[in-house]
């Protein structure tokens, strides 16, 4: 049997397809292109950042303003600290004075002792008197508690309030009472500390004069008539006791129309 071979006329013959030397080359694999980001279609990162960063902006602010205007209401105890600290360090202060004896007296002649302190003066018809009068009142309700208390009656009209005229007026009260007076500048600097308010009123001209006849506990007699040439006036002014410790300390006001019993209640506290 002739194996097959070129023919005459050198074409070629079929081959068999069982010779591996003679199979077709393998296709190459595909081409995969990279993936690339391109300007016209952004990624979702890129298409949203800026609108996450507006939001996470407008959250800062928010907590910020939030924190501005509403801090404080969720914040109280900090808040009634800090008012309470503010008072604390703004009522009182040193004073140099002089009391109904002519003796210099400072804040730091009661060291030690509490201070009940109200201010006002001898030509007042009738507030004056009538805190006077309670703070006895008070003492005798403390009974030996009241060895702990400086009873101080700061006048606001040093220019007719005198030693002598202080001596005079507290011999009508409770002998424990300490009168103090100074100098115009002595006084305002003293009322400042405590935060008292007082404003001379002088009548206008053809106005009647006030009636400065002093009202005494239990009916005592009228104190001693003023000089006519110091002058028609009377002294607008706060009616507060102060209570300062041992320490100078402010521990506590009573405002005017505080009952006796309230305000010796208010001061065993902190005996």
């Amino acid at each position: 049997m002739a194996k097959p071979g070129k023919g005459k006329g050198g074409g070629k013959g079929p081959r068999s397809t069982n010779d591996p030397a003679k199979k077709p080359a393998p296709k190459p694999p595909p081409r995969v292109e990279p993936i690339t980001l391109s300007q016209e279609q952004p990624s979702f990162i890129s298409r949203h950042s800026g609108a996450l960063l507006v939001v996470a902006l407008v959250g800062i602010i928010f907590l910020s303003g939030h924190r501005v205007f509403f801090g404080p209401k969720f914040q109280p105890r900090q808040t009634s600290q800090q008012v309470q600290q503010a008072v604390l360090s703004a009522i009182g202060g040193p004073f140099s004075l002089v009391n109904q004896l002519g003796q210099s007296v400072t804040e730091a002649d009661f060291k030690g002792r509490f201070m009940l302190i109200y201010f006002g003066y001898t030509y007042c018809p009738d507030i004056c008197p009538a805190a006077l009068t309670d703070i006895g009142i008070v003492l005798d309700d403390l009974g030996a508690a009241a060895d702990r208390i400086a009873p101080i009656f700061i006048t606001v009209d040093p220019l007719r309030d005198t030693p002598e005229y202080l001596k005079e007026y507290l011999s009508h009260f409770d002998p424990r009472l300490i009168g103090l007076t100074g100098t115009e500048a002595q006084i305002a600097a003293v009322a400042k500390a405590y935060k008292i308010f007082y404003k001379k009123e002088v009548p206008a001209p053809g106005a009647e004069a006030p009636a400065h006849a002093h009202a005494h506990a239990e009916g005592a007699a009228e104190a001693h008539a003023h000089e006519a040439d110091e002058g028609d006036y009377d002294v607008s002014h706060m009616s507060i006791m102060f209570l300062m410790g041992p320490d100078g300390v402010y521990r506590t006001r009573f405002s005017h129309g505080t009952s006796v019993d309230d305000i010796a209640r208010g001061i065993r506290k902190f005996l």
